[in-house]
């Protein structure tokens, strides 16, 4: 929600981002290329695309 009005907000402020990622324990500044919400978007991409691979199953008997 907005905080100024009760609608529901379409997007979040850079300083939002910093806020939320101030509680998340990530104070520091996002490496170079990336803005605040340019990190969180290549973080989530790389964990939306993580597959586990265990390899190949055992023989069969």
């Amino acid at each position: 929600m907005d905080r100024h009005t009760d609608a529901p907000r379409s997007h979040l402020e850079e300083s939002d981002y910093a806020l939320a990622l101030a509680e998340l324990g990530m104070e520091v500044d996002p490496p170079r290329p990336y803005s605040q919400s340019g990190r969180l978007v290549h973080l989530a991409e790389g964990l939306g695309g993580f597959k586990v691979d265990y390899g190949p199953g055992p023989a069969g008997p």
